[in-house]
């Protein structure tokens, strides 16, 4: 008599198996997103806004899936690293796996470097350079014949007349506009040059160490939120030890998991729209390339 199959290799089989069958369902997902969107590019509708009204309409859900991803993955992670951090210095191995952790991100943090630095030397002979342009004054012309073709213009004493017979060099047709009030000047400006001093200061530990943890959360500050989780948790824990209260007794850490366990679901919720949500990306932007 041949021994009955263990009940947990045949949940796994079956999850290999659901897995390996929603990918290929992506497959002709993908296919069908790129028809459609190759057939609206070629659809020229009498009314161009109804193709715009179309477009638009596809892709929605892949707009509201994007949004949604957004919405839940930064609550998500806030919420797991200040749990993990808690769960390490409870059993005592914070500071090995932050030494381990440290040393990945300066490792990385160097690759990054050497890779970025690599590639404007290979790139750099394909970059275009050009001399900023210096601002000049705005100059401008005024009709004074009805008729056209005639321009007020000015001579050396600063008489104004009407004139037909100007050359487009002649100086004398034009006029200059002073700004006074500021109101024709315009954002644009010459590059900024930063230092290597500058660019560290602001890119790096003024991005890290924020100064509104809600406004990095409405600003998508993933570096911010994960360095204020961090200390959140490590005080945390210190505040548990100190009152002599265990992990399992807290009502803030029990609080942190039910929000965990809430956005995990929403994760998975999210997740079961990706199919769809891939056919409605597709098909948009496929249609805006072509």
């Amino acid at each position: 008599v041949s021994s009955p199959k263990p009940l947990k290799d045949e949940v796994s089989s079956n999850n290999e198996t659901a897995d390996v069958t929603e990918e290929e369902a992506h497959v002709p997902r993908t296919v069908v997103g790129v028809g459609i969107g190759i057939g609206l590019s070629t659809w020229e509708p009498s009314d161009p806004k109804d193709k715009e009204v179309a477009v638009k309409w596809i892709g929605l859900i892949g707009d509201m899936f994007i949004r949604c991803l957004k919405a839940v993955v930064l609550p998500l992670v806030f919420v797991n690293v200040i749990l993990s951090i808690v769960e390490m210095m409870a059993v005592g191995r914070a500071s090995s796996v932050g030494g381990k952790t440290v040393g990945l991100y300066l490792l990385t943090t160097v690759i990054a470097a050497i890779i970025g630095i690599l590639s404007i030397l290979i790139f750099k002979r394909f970059f275009e350079t050009a001399d900023e342009e210096e601002d000049t004054e705005a100059r401008f012309q005024l009709g004074c014949n009805a008729t056209g073709g005639e321009f007020l213009a000015h001579d050396s004493s600063g008489n104004v007349f009407c004139s037909g017979n100007l050359t487009d060099d002649d100086p004398n047709q034009y006029f200059t506009i002073v700004d006074v009030d500021g109101t024709f000047k315009t954002t644009a400006g010459p590059p900024v040059e930063s230092t290597v001093s500058e660019t560290v200061y602001a890119g790096v530990f003024q991005t890290m160490i924020t100064s509104n943890i809600f406004g990095s959360f409405v600003d998508g500050n993933f570096a911010a939120v994960v360095v204020f989780a961090i200390f959140m948790g490590a005080g945390l824990c210190k505040s548990l030890q100190k009152k002599k209260i265990d992990t399992s007794e807290s009502v803030f850490i029990a609080f942190l998991k039910e929000v965990d366990g809430i956005l995990i679901t929403l994760i998975y919720w999210i997740i079961m729209v990706t199919p769809f949500a891939v056919l409605s990306l597709i098909s948009r932007y496929e249609q805006v390339l072509s």
